[in-house]
């Protein structure tokens, strides 16, 4: 009797599960896994590949072909949901999130758009309770959501920013040489994976947790001088970046980063950061007075 032929392990065999293992996992780097997804066939996996390598033309015109393949697909919604919110059309993402029971991605918008009580979901709520002052809470939903993701070999900063949201949160609770250290191992992730935006994120991060006001200033301005796509984080690095120069007595200079930013939280319904952006304008007004 002959012996059974023996099956190989599975695998990864389109390019859209191959482009978003990738993703996952930071190896190959963004270009690698941008270019397998370009070659893929309206795969949802290929889109939130596009989507998080910022491929953002690419993953739209894949998302149409999705959508004229399934044209009532909650799928087609959700990815739509994504990419609306990477580029800050919170309005489109919303309502595309709506459509798709995208639960996650919706409490994420909401957060956005200053809606608190209505987020109660994985990294979101540790995102929720460092808006809200519970840095405490925060450092432990962002640990469990990091021991969480790791097990699961989502080690990519591009697919899991909760090392930026723990640095942070720990910065806030006095602990800056813990906050450094996990800032830090996330920007050298995200450097290597070399997307923009995830790189973008663990600069500014990096200039939150930063005591030195000169050296924070530097890794503001470098997370604004990356190409990201993303308008709102850019807006962020805006205001973290205006704050830091009134801190450093430059308040004439700090004026046009926070009126962009400002004007760009405005136009996207961002309240929350709208107001953080209105709040740190009038500081220059103020330091001007006396």
């Amino acid at each position: 009797m002959s012996s059974p032929t023996l099956s190989p392990p599975p695998a990864f065999r389109s390019a859209g599960e191959r482009a978003w293992r990738g993703v996952e996992t930071g190896t190959p780097n963004a270009h690698v896994c941008a270019e397998l997804a370009r070659t893929a066939d309206a795969d949802p996996l290929a889109i939130r590949a596009l989507i998080l390598t910022d491929r953002l033309d690419d993953a739209r015109s894949q998302l149409e072909d999705l959508r004229e393949q399934h044209p009532a697909g909650l799928t087609a919604s959700r990815l739509a949901a994504e990419l609306a919110l990477r580029a800050g059309a919170l309005d489109e993402a919303e309502r595309e999130a709506r459509r798709g029971g995208a639960t996650r991605l919706l409490s994420a918008i909401l957060l956005a758009r200053g809606a608190r009580d209505a987020v109660r979901v994985g990294h979101t709520s540790a995102e929720l309770h460092l808006a809200l002052g519970a840095f405490g809470r925060a450092i432990a939903l962002a640990r469990e959501d990091g021991w969480r993701r790791t097990a699961a070999g989502q080690t990519n900063p591009a697919r899991a920013p909760w090392r930026a949201t723990l640095a942070v949160a720990l910065a806030r609770s006095g602990r800056t040489e813990e906050a450094i250290a996990i800032a830090d191992d996330g920007l050298t992730l995200a450097r290597e994976f070399g997307a923009p935006t995830a790189f973008a994120t663990a600069l500014l991060a990096r200039a939150i947790v930063e005591p030195d006001l000169e050296a924070r200033a530097d890794h503001a301005a470098a997370a604004l001088a990356v190409p990201t796509p993303a308008p709102l984080l850019h807006a962020e690095a805006q205001i973290e970046l205006g704050a830091t120069l009134i801190q450093l007595g430059c308040s004439a200079e700090a004026r046009e980063p926070l009126g962009h930013a400002l004007e760009t939280a405005e136009d996207a319904g961002a309240e929350p950061l709208a107001e953080r952006a209105a709040r740190t304008l009038a500081r220059t007004a103020l330091r001007v007075v006396a």
